[in-house]
């Protein structure tokens, strides 16, 4: 039985590090941080308003901007004035929120830079946290 039918099961080959690269295993690289520098501004808003009041003064403000000559249903006259404090609220939770997952970087960086002992065939060894050789570990 060849292993491409076997979609469930892991191969692993013994002492061919050669055919264990070719494989897609995870490394024991730790990552807790929820955010990187591509994806914080789109992350962080979508997050923010999945909270009730910043959906809620989100939608007043995008109502106050409604100013439609037949029916207003703004008393604002198209100025949403909900949006000042709105925005001064989510721009200190985004400096929170930056603050905090720098923190959970660095902690990652510390964590992946500790040695770690390597069990193998032929002599145990002090290694970095990066991706797993299979050929070599017990």
């Amino acid at each position: 039985m060849d292993e491409a039918s076997q979609p469930n099961e892991k191969f692993v080959y013994s002492n061919d590090s050669l055919k264990n690269s070719s494989t897609e295993y995870p490394s024991n690289v730790v990552v807790t941080s929820k955010y990187t520098p591509m994806n914080f501004v789109f992350l962080f808003l979508f997050e923010s308003f999945k909270k009730l009041a910043n959906a809620y003064f989100g939608c007043v403000a995008l109502l106050q901007m409604c100013n439609f000559p037949v029916f207003n249903i703004s008393s604002t006259n198209g100025v949403p004035v909900t949006l000042g404090p709105l925005s001064v609220v989510l721009m200190f939770d985004g400096v929170v929120q930056a603050l905090e997952d720098q923190a959970w970087h660095q902690a990652d960086a510390a964590a992946n830079a500790t040695t770690r002992l390597l069990y193998t065939v032929v002599a145990n060894f002090l290694r970095k946290s990066g991706p797993i050789l299979l050929s070599v570990t017990l």
